[in-house]
């Protein structure tokens, strides 16, 4: 086995075991080797490696469009499997994915009988389908790919494929599917040692526990993933500790802006939970900080898309939540709601938040009354029959909000009481305090200056130490 063989087999261990950047060094050592010998099957080799890398989507591109210009017509099946994995590479736009490869690579998957490369159309027509937000389609297209690559028996592709299925049922709402599909998910990485899929696999499971307030099962999750190098986990874990009111400990779980591997999405969202985090807890400038930053990453990634001037990816201003609303701008608010406007925002993103809840938020900041009361009012029904109560109680704060808008007192009292006993009962501290805080302004008390009034209140708040586990 000569040096190139070797750092294909050394980057082929390397990625297996999560370690993604010594993965890519060797591969890309590997492929200069072979571009240096003119050997373009040798360099098809490698690449086919060097696609299933966390790396960023760009240099993939480039390293598969690269090794297609160089193979002959003499190499349908390594082209097919090329042909395949672009379309597969996650983190692109459809521009990457031109319908000439999907063709091609479908017309070859047939004439020669390749079952791995019909398993990555199915795969990549998934990634489609959730780009159009048609999410359950998307969900059925990667379980199909899931079960088609372990029959094949490929575990990583499987892995993967069962991850993205998972994260189209969560933005779905079916978040009891979801909790299934990540769980057995989970096992399933467990027992082919994919550590990589087992964490995101396990940010899947944690996002819909958090919602349904199932939290002793979230502790497990996430005792069991303390040392997860996945930010997904992490941003999870801070955001449950912020919505317990624990500021100290939502800090301390911040994912840190390494383990994005430098691709400019995954940056993004790690800086949108920084944001959303540090807003909340009461530092704006450091949130201000981190807005700025999400907002460079989003103008080098290729899923942005340009609206009124603003480079934007929905899903980032998702999981920034209320830093995103308050701190990019007006501009930028607009840009989002109307980029939202016609599609939905999924009833709940993987951190384990609501994004039509935000959606709502957006358009109450916008002065659109009715849209907001939409959002929140649909929502609050998807909340309430799934059991995601602090969701709901959130719809209630919103639904409140757009009542006093109206000049409703009476209405936003009655929507402010229903979100307090949730956030009451599954320990909401946050919401809880912004709900107390809310209704002290209705009854003309400030919270500095908090007397009978607010004394009456908070006596109708029974402590937090009483709460109610979730069934």
């Amino acid at each position: 086995m000569d040096e190139a063989e070797l750092l294909v087999a050394a980057g082929r261990c390397y990625r297996n075991a999560n370690a993604h950047r010594d993965a890519w060094r060797r591969l890309l050592r590997a492929i200069d080797l072979y571009r240096d010998r003119e050997n373009a099957v040798g360099m098809a080799d490698a690449t086919l490696e060097a696609m299933q890398v966390e790396a960023p989507p760009a240099r993939l591109v480039a390293l598969n469009n690269e090794v297609l210009g160089l193979l002959g017509d003499d190499e349908p099946e390594v082209e097919a499997r090329l042909l395949g994995r672009g379309l597969a590479i996650l983190g692109v736009g459809p521009q990457q994915r031109p319908e000439q490869h999907r063709l091609r690579a479908s017309e070859l998957a047939e004439s020669h009988d390749l079952d791995d490369v019909r398993a990555l159309l199915n795969f990549s027509a998934g990634l489609e389908a959730n780009i159009l937000r048609r999410r359950e389609e998307g969900a059925t297209l990667h379980l199909r790919a899931a079960q088609q690559f372990e029959a094949l028996g490929l575990m990583r592709d499987s892995g993967m494929a069962q991850y993205l299925a998972s994260t189209n049922l969560i933005s779905s709402g079916q978040l009891d599917e979801a909790r299934r599909v990540s769980e057995e998910g989970v096992a399933y990485a467990r027992r082919y040692h994919l550590p990589y899929f087992e964490e995101n696999l396990a940010a899947s499971h944690a996002g819909p526990l958090l919602a349904l307030c199932d939290f002793d099962a979230l502790q497990i999750v996430l005792d069991e993933q303390a040392d997860a190098s996945s930010y997904m986990v992490s941003g999870i874990a801070a955001f449950w500790a912020l919505q317990r009111g624990d500021l100290a400990a939502a800090r301390e779980a911040l994912p840190a802006v390494e383990v994005a591997g430098g691709i400019p999405v995954q940056v993004a969202v790690v800086h949108s939970v920084h944001a959303r985090t540090l807003l909340l807890a009461g530092d704006a400038d450091g949130a201000s900080h981190h807005i700025a930053k999400m907002r460079e990453a989003m103008d080098a990634a290729p899923q942005s898309i340009e609206r009124a001037g603003v480079n934007l990816i929905v899903g980032v201003f998702l999981s920034a939540g209320e830093s995103g609303l308050e701190l990019a701008g007006s501009d930028v608010a607009d840009a989002v709601l109307e980029e939202l406007r016609g599609q939905d925002a999924a009833y709940m993103i993987p951190l384990g938040t609501s994004g039509r809840v935000i959606q709502g938020r957006y358009a109450l900041a916008t002065g659109e009354l009715p849209e907001a009361h939409g959002h929140f009012a649909e929502t609050l029904e998807w909340a309430e029959r799934e059991g995601a109560y602090v969701i709901a109680g959130q719809c209630h704060q919103g639904l409140a909000e757009v009542a006093i808008r109206r000049g409703n007192t009476a209405d936003a009292m009655e929507h402010l009481d229903a979100a307090m006993k949730l956030f009451e009962q599954y320990g909401a501290k946050l919401y809880l305090d912004q709900v107390i805080a809310k209704k002290l302004e209705l009854q003309g008390v400030s919270p500095a200056d908090a007397g009978p009034g607010a004394a009456t209140i908070v006596a109708e708040t029974p402590a937090l130490d009483d709460t109610i586990p979730a069934e």
